[in-house]
């Protein structure tokens, strides 16, 4: 009792077995911290720890979000899921008409990942003398490798991404430069349109060319850039049947001929009957020796193949007026016409009775006479202000 006393003189209470000094209380001993010190001075040092630690895993995700190989991945991820906006905006591309989310989906729907079930992303071309040249030439870009597994196959597939650091925030962004076609050129006939996965080009796109196809202009369309895989073209045109393409495009630069377009039936038919309305109609005008004036209407206003028919209508007029013959009436049978479906032109062909006089050649006696015959003439056409007029005379000399 007089011990326990003289210790709590002393200033201090100790505790613990066997005579070892346990945990020690500071009643009565003012020049030892307090009890709260000791607990103030271990929070410090937990939330300093706390803090270094989130810090820590902080710029460990802040970076790790942005390395090369998990920019790959989460590309390749976005891809699978159908996720085209994600995956657009790992590209650091500007939107226009054919650079943007919807058309890398169209772009990519060659492509099936609906099956796959494992996948593992790997660095190519890894090396010490390949990395220093990766730093001095594009700014630690990389490639990568995502090799991948469908459910069931026994062979992997794989894509090949490279990587670089661009754009104003100099973050990893997957590289275009494999993705993007610098040029698509698409030829077409002049009065034709262009569709392009769905959307209408517009005609600031589009070029008159010189070259002629079938006697007809054309234009050709060019898209300054687009992604490279799976699109789908149209071209429509009055009076043609469209023509449509699916094309998967892979070069740099890509080039497109839509310019054989077939003539629709009732473009066909419309010819056809212009024809054989045409046909009689200008022999009508030579067995009257009309003036050329009287049929100008038919044909092309271009001056010098104008100048052309006028002369061929007049040889015409001649040839079957001769001196000594000269039709008096044409009575034609049933007109068949057949139709180019490739060009505008139609051959008609047709039974012919016709009276005529004929003078002898011993006297002046003129005699009249009635012949048949098998006639067939060909008449090709033009388009002029959505008019269908001849380019040629097309009606023949007839002789029975």
């Amino acid at each position: 009792m007089q011990e326990e006393e003289a210790r709590a003189k002393a200033g201090g209470t100790y505790s613990g077995a066997g005579g070892d000094p346990g945990r020690r209380t500071t009643a009565g001993n003012p020049g030892a911290p307090s009890p709260a010190v000791f607990k103030w001075a271990a929070l410090v040092f937990l939330e300093a720890i706390a803090a270094l630690i989130i810090l820590t895993l902080g710029i460990t995700m802040f970076t790790g979000s942005r390395t090369p190989s998990l920019v790959a991945e989460r590309f390749f991820v976005a891809l699978v899921n159908g996720d085209y906006e994600s995956a657009f905006s790992s590209l650091n591309l500007e939107e226009d008409l054919f650079i943007n989310p919807r058309e890398l989906a169209v772009a990519y729907s060659d492509k099936d990942f609906s099956e796959v079930a494992n996948y593992i992303v790997s660095e190519r071309n890894i090396g010490y003398d390949y990395y220093l040249s990766q730093n001095q030439q594009s700014d630690l870009g990389g490639d990568y490798t995502v090799r991948y597994r469908d459910e069931g196959a026994a062979e992997d597939r794989q894509m090949d991404i490279s990587i670089v650091k661009s754009g104003k925030d100099r973050k990893w962004y997957i590289s275009s430069g494999n993705l993007i076609i610098k040029s698509v050129r698409v030829r077409v006939l002049k009065g034709a349109g262009l569709m392009i996965d769905g959307i209408e080009v517009p005609e600031e796109y589009a070029s008159v060319e010189t070259e002629q196809y079938n006697g007809g202009e054309m234009k050709v369309y060019t898209i300054p850039r687009m992604f490279k895989g799976k699109h789908f073209f149209c071209v429509t045109a009055d009076g043609r049947q469209t023509v449509t393409s699916v094309n998967s495009l892979y070069g740099d630069e890509e080039s497109l001929n839509m310019q054989n377009m077939l003539y629709s039936q009732e473009t066909l038919l419309l010819l056809q009957e212009k024809a054989a309305a045409n046909m009689k109609r200008i022999y009508e005008a030579v067995l009257q020796e009309d003036t050329f004036e009287s049929i100008i209407d038919l044909f092309t206003a271009d001056a010098d193949r104008l100048e052309n028919i006028r002369s061929e209508y007049e040889n015409l007029i001649n040839n079957m007026r001769g001196d000594r013959y000269r039709i008096k009436s044409l009575t034609t049978g049933e007109i068949q016409a057949h139709s180019d479906i490739y060009n505008p032109s139609v051959s008609v062909s047709f039974e012919c009775d016709a009276v005529y006089d004929e003078t002898s050649y011993w006297s002046d006696e003129v005699t009249e006479k009635t012949g048949s015959r098998s006639c067939s003439s060909t008449f090709v056409f033009t388009e002029e202000d959505g008019e269908w007029v001849q380019t040629t005379l097309g009606c023949r000399s007839l002789s029975f």
